[in-house]
């Protein structure tokens, strides 16, 4: 198989991070693909993603009607400003229609968002909002596949279906890559009945996994392991008796994964940094590589002084470069190469033999997972 390049980022914002470089950088990388793995949009920042209820949500639950409408025009503006950025624009242009995008917190509604679950907690989403958000995504993604000369209007987006997109088994060059919806579906973590995906999403999921043994790539907007920050799995290794909680899907996918003895690369985003995860657990074919940050350098340029390093949270992208692959996806090399501005800060090499990872590198997935699993 020829060598194929696939780009995939996350977390980009115009409104304060408007110049957006990156873009330039992924575009002169000639990448095959785009993932784009969540919060392409921010529709809160700051402070305001700390308050109990959101301050949206406060909005609509005072006024439904101008509530909504505020939303809906806010969300539109933010689209379209985001698919106006040239230099955004002339990427999307340039991978023909293979793009793919999947949605965070922050392009849903707003931070650590539910949307299924108990509808009395603060974060979760009211069907009316959440109705205005599946419409203007499936918009923007409609623009991404297929590039308009000019963005569709507000009133366009009615056309839309009011429903989520949910999950997509898509392929790069013959390889296969799963898109999956972790918002749609999502319940609170502590919930009585924890989802990530739904069940319809996750049975689809295992079923994908055990339909082949070559290399398949799954694409979502959490991280599947990131330590006490939680993800699919969240886990205090520091506890006097390390605790760990997980939504059911975690442990799902790595047994479909673990008994179709098949190579999985999970790609995701959120996190504000590029990183690679390695095995999700030791001896898992399940590898995690997460890159996040790719436009949000607004506290660098707002205070143009000696800023520690981690507020300088722009221009990171990843690259996976599939070199040698054979018909099978079974023998080759997966090359993750993880940028950060004009550079690569890691570069790893993941070569397949016989249909199984060879001795691939740990990486900040290996803290000590808490035995037995404690998950629900």
């Amino acid at each position: 198989m020829p060598d194929t390049r696939i780009a995939f980022t996350s977390c980009f914002d115009t409104t304060f991070g408007h110049e957006q470089p990156v873009w330039d950088r992924i575009r002169a990388q000639q990448p095959h693909a785009l993932l784009l793995l969540g919060d392409s949009i921010y529709m809160d920042w700051g402070l305001e993603t700390q308050t109990r209820v959101p301050t949206w949500k406060t909005a609509f639950l005072g006024d439904p009607v101008q509530g909504l409408a505020q939303f809906r025009q806010a969300m539109y503006a933010r689209y379209k400003a985001q698919w106006e950025h040239p230099g955004f624009q002339a990427l999307v242009r340039s991978v023909k229609g293979n793009v793919r995008a999947v949605r965070d917190d922050h392009d849903f509604a707003w931070n650590d968002c539910t949307a299924a679950g108990d509808p009395d907690r603060g974060r979760y989403v009211p069907p009316a909002l959440q109705a205005v958000s599946h419409r203007l995504f499936r918009q923007f993604l409609a623009a991404l596949v297929d590039p308009p000369e000019v963005y569709p209007s507000l009133d366009a987006s009615d056309r839309q279906l009011a429903t989520p997109v949910w999950q997509e088994a898509w392929a790069v060059a013959g390889v296969p890559v799963l898109m999956l919806d972790e918002r749609s579906a999502r319940t609170d973590l502590q919930d009585p009945a924890p989802s990530l995906l739904g069940a319809a999403q996750a049975q689809w999921l295992y079923g994908q996994v055990a339909q082949g043994d070559g290399l398949l790539i799954v694409a979502g907007s959490t991280p599947m392991r990131h330590g006490r920050d939680g993800g699919w799995e969240k886990v205090d290794p520091l506890a006097p008796v390390p605790q760990s909680w997980a939504f059911p899907e975690y442990r799902g996918f790595l047994d479909a994964a673990a008994q179709a003895g098949r190579p999985t690369l999970y790609l995701a985003g959120d996190i504000h940094r590029n990183r690679y995860g390695g095995p999700v657990e030791p001896r898992s074919p399940v590898i995690q590589v997460v890159s996040s940050g790719a436009a949000q350098p607004w506290l660098k340029n707002a205070v143009p002084i000696g800023l520690p390093f981690w507020f300088n949270k722009s221009e990171k992208f990843g690259m996976l470069h599939l070199e040698g692959l054979d018909a099978g996806l079974r023998n080759g090399t997966v090359r993750v190469d993880l940028h950060k501005e004009d550079r690569v800060d890691e570069s790893i090499l993941l070569p397949l033999r016989d249909g199984r990872w060879r001795s691939p590198p740990r990486g900040n997935c290996a803290y000590r997972h808490p035995e037995p699993f404690n998950g629900q």
